[in-house]
């Protein structure tokens, strides 16, 4: 499959999933109107029955798109096929993006056509003062496989990255919706690690991912949907472990044997590899991330997904 880009950026889409947070919802439209009215216009995916989701975003001048079928991927492909914008950027309902955002994700779309990917820092308050940078080792995949993240904390100069946080990052839309992933992710609700399996094979086919620190938004983070929780359970260390192996094995990219070891031996602290047992990790956690690992590894080596080849016209943007 072959997608053609070769016009310059005129328009910008936002997407928000939400389920069942109504009050964060209307902020996040709020602040959208409010610093990027130069959006095209913003879509708020809602499940079937959230009928408060729905009627805040009516309310607030949003495009309402209805998902039937549970899990974050689900809800961001079904809002890109509901955009015509150039571009579909995405963020969550518990964020207000800022008024330097917008302005920032299209002059980096701007500098070049290889860049099909750009993401910023989702500063959080509750950790600090907004305008306060720390790290600039993000989005970045170390030499052992394992993924960094600390988006939140970045600092520095615009750079490539390897991967972005779904918070904050927006895609050329033709480009996003090459890779059709979204039916291989595992979970039903934020689907941890969901944003590596979009990343890693535009990269791995050759595409610029780009981090700009200046393109940030407010995040604070809220309870999830019952079911979902951010703490470490053998279901999450299952969907973490299952996505981040996927992700790898999806894309062919060459640290994939690495990173199915690191995940097995070491692991993360939500994800807890065989040595993490030592260090008074349960059994169970650590069984579901080597079972998740393994069935990742499987499924995305017999996935038959190939990232759509950009023909270009010989323009340059």
């Amino acid at each position: 499959m072959e997608w053609e880009e070769n016009r310059t950026l005129t328009s910008v889409d936002l997407v928000i999933p939400s389920i069942g947070r109504p009050e964060q919802l209307a902020r996040a439209l709020a602040a959208a109107a409010e610093r990027a009215p130069a959006l095209n216009k913003t879509i708020v995916v809602h499940r079937a029955g959230d009928h408060a989701t729905k009627s805040v975003a009516i309310a607030h001048g949003a495009f309402a798109v209805e998902v039937r079928r549970a899990g974050l991927a689900h809800a961001m492909r079904a809002g890109a096929e509901a955009s015509i914008a150039d571009v579909v950027a995405f963020s969550d309902d518990d964020a207000e993006v800022s008024a330097e955002w917008l302005p920032a994700i299209e002059r980096a779309f701007d500098a070049s056509i290889d860049i099909v990917a750009v993401g910023g820092r989702d500063a959080q308050p509750g950790g600090g003062d907004l305008s306060r940078t720390e790290q600039r080792d993000v989005g970045t995949i170390d030499r052992w496989g394992r993924v960094r993240g600390g988006h939140h904390r970045a600092e520095g100069m615009a750079r490539d990255v390897a991967h972005l946080k779904g918070v904050n990052m927006s895609f050329r839309r033709e480009a996003y919706l090459s890779v059709p992933a979204a039916d291989l992710i595992l979970g039903e609700g934020a689907q941890n690690r969901n944003e590596l399996v979009v990343c890693l094979p535009l990269a791995a086919a050759g595409y610029r991912l780009r981090f700009v620190p200046a393109a940030w938004v407010a995040h604070y983070p809220a309870m999830r949907a019952s079911g979902d929780e951010r703490l470490a359970s053998p279901n999450k260390s299952y969907e973490t472990a299952f996505n981040e192996s996927l992700a790898f094995w999806l894309a062919r990219h060459p640290l994939r044997r690495r990173n199915l070891a690191m995940l097995i031996l070491v692991g993360y602290q939500h994800a807890p590899g065989l040595l993490r047992l030592a260090r008074g990790r349960g059994w169970r956690s650590v069984a579901a991330t080597v079972r998740g690992v393994i069935r990742g590894a499987c499924t995305g080596a017999g996935a038959n997904v190939h990232v759509a080849v950009r023909k270009s016209s010989g323009n340059t943007v």
